[in-house]
C-alpha cells in the first residue's frame, strides 16, 4: 500500500509547529505521523461498501479530517495514509484538500 504524504494547510503557515527535539541535538526534529487507513471498515458496512471507512462522515466531517486536524494540531510537520481499499476515493479526496506537497505519489 503506498503512503500519502500530506502538508500543514495554507492557513497554519503562520503558526509555529511544535517539534520533538532529539537527545545531544540542539535544534528540533521534524515530526511525522502515519495514518493506518487501508482496513475494509466489515464492521461498518453497508457504508463501506462504496465509501472508504477514512472517508465515512462523522458530524458531517470525513474520519480522515478529524484525524489529519488532530495530528497537525499536536504538531505533526508531515503525514503519510496508507490507503488500500477503495484507495482512488482517499487519494482523491487528498488532492482535492490541497493536501499533496511537491513530487508526492498518489
Amino acid at each position: 500500500s503506498p503512503a500519502r504524504s500530506l502538508r500543514r494547510r495554507a492557513g497554519d503557515a503562520g503558526r509555529a509547529p511544535h517539534r520533538i527535539a532529539t537527545i545531544g541535538d540542539s535544534s528540533p526534529a521534524p515530526v511525522d505521523a502515519l495514518v493506518l487507513a487501508a482496513g475494509l471498515g466489515t464492521r461498518l458496512r453497508p457504508l463501506t461498501l462504496t465509501t472508504p471507512k477514512p472517508l465515512v462522515q462523522v458530524g458531517g466531517v470525513p474520519m480522515l479530517d478529524r484525524v489529519v486536524a488532530r495530528l497537525l494540531a499536536a504538531g505533526a510537520d508531515r503525514i503519510a495514509v496508507n490507503a488500500s481499499h477503495l484507495a482512488g476515493q482517499v487519494v482523491d479526496h487528498v488532492e482535492a484538500a490541497g493536501w499533496t506537497t511537491p513530487g508526492w505519489r498518489g
